[in-house]
């Protein structure tokens, strides 16, 4: 009730005006500032996009950065087994993950008096925090956000136009159609189009580590999305329950040729586990499959190495669809049968969904993998680069996300 009403009475065209006149006084003192203080919150390492940014950052004296792990009901409850898996996989980027947590006194530590941060970059929108991270916990700093996905979904207002969207400093999106989103359902004045930091790595690095069991064989990766608690809901687009054992039995079929990676959305196990049909037993029998086959890979962590390293793609998820579309290699959407694709895509997603392969049956994908994977079909190559000029047009250049971001904000804040 008492949320209910702050967001009432901050939503409203008065409070956001005081709201932009407040980052105008922040950034001018940050003009007289020697150091500047920058925070970025993150709350799972799948969800981390600011790499390349935190670098450029890093590589000038007046900017000190610190990465912060805030907790996420929606993957773990327990906090501390999912910070003690966040940082090490951090700390294979060389990022020394810090701790909302004081275990010393018990309690949840108040980034704002303790750090003091200028800057605060969001990895999601925060409005609502028991532990104080949301936005209307740091009053004293420019908030900036960078979604954790290039949406497709039509989820538009959710996605960059709450309460949140509307007190940030500035949200950096990727693209002018996600202007033309926003500005449906508000001004806008604080969006910047910058292209997309997440895909910064695809336009730096050809090559990666070797995360694959059989460097000869050609690498599928298959991400399929959570959303199984329902058939034909809008936006709930996993075909986790038609393929799973499709999926098995291809990467036996293939052993010998093809290492296939089970990339799930963070949030799918969870799912399983309360799933009438899967459980606890099932649900750990399956993955431990993906971990432990000569051939297979069970992937939980970050996925940009990943996909530098892969041949293809498989997916339902819609969180990676416009970004495989960076490293111009083949890829497919598994589809379901009477799910109204065109009602749950927003005007990016429609533009990418009307390019790319689709398929909704086993036959078909594996004539996908013959003709597209284990040989080349440049036709489709063709028509995914096509598509991604057309939707990125602001960045023709393919100049970096992260430095279009970083040069906005040191300019913004010169003396």
């Amino acid at each position: 009730m008492l949320f209910n009403l702050l967001y009432k009475f901050k939503n409203n065209f008065l409070y956001l005006f005081f709201n932009k006149k407040r980052y105008e006084l922040i950034i001018n003192k940050l003009k007289a500032k020697k150091k500047i203080n920058i925070i970025f919150l993150t709350n799972h390492i799948s969800q981390w996009k600011y790499q390349i940014l935190i670098n450029i950052f890093n590589r000038n004296d007046k900017y000190i950065t610190k990465v912060i792990f805030v907790p996420d009901n929606n993957y773990n409850k327990d906090y501390l087994s999912e910070f003690n898996f966040n940082k090490i996989e951090f700390k294979k980027i060389n990022i020394e993950l810090i701790s909302s947590f004081n275990h010393a006194t018990n309690s949840w530590c108040d980034l704002d008096n303790l750090y003091k941060p200028d800057i605060i970059f969001f990895s999601r929108s925060l409005l609502k925090s028991k532990n104080k991270y949301s936005i209307f916990n740091f009053m004293n700093s420019l908030n900036c956000y960078v979604p954790y996905s290039i949406f497709i979904d039509n989820n538009d207002k959710l996605q960059c136009a709450t309460l949140f969207h509307k007190l940030l400093w500035k949200q950096f999106l990727p693209f002018e159609d996600n202007l033309k989103i926003a500005k449906k359902n508000y001004n806008a004045y604080n969006v910047v189009i910058t292209d997309y930091p997440g895909c910064d790595l695809f336009k730096l690095k050809k090559n990666s580590k070797k995360i694959w069991k059989n460097l000869n064989n050609k690498k599928i990766i298959w991400a399929p999305h959570h959303t199984v608690d329902f058939i034909n809901h809008k936006n709930y687009f996993s075909t986790f329950l038609n393929f799973f054992q499709n999926m098995i039995d291809l990467s036996i079929k293939y052993k010998d040729s093809i290492d296939f990676c089970f990339k799930p959305h963070p949030a799918l196990k969870e799912k399983l586990y309360n799933h009438k049909d899967w459980g606890l037993n099932r649900t750990n029998n399956y993955y431990n499959f993906w971990k432990n086959s000569d051939n297979t890979l069970l992937s939980e962590s970050g996925y940009q190495d990943l996909f530098i390293e892969s041949d293809s793609l498989i997916l339902d998820s819609v969180s990676f669809t416009a970004e495989y579309l960076y490293l111009d290699k083949p890829y497919c959407f598994l589809t379901k049968k009477n799910f109204n694709y065109n009602k749950s895509l927003n005007i990016i997603g429609k533009k990418i969904f009307e390019r790319i392969n689709k398929i909704n049956n086993i036959d078909s994908l594996e004539y996908f993998i013959k003709n597209s994977v284990l040989k080349s079909d440049k036709k489709q190559l063709i028509n995914q680069r096509s598509v991604l000029n057309n939707i990125n047009v602001l960045n023709n250049k393919n100049l970096l996300a992260s430095k279009n971001i970083y040069d906005f904000i040191n300019k913004t804040i010169k003396s």
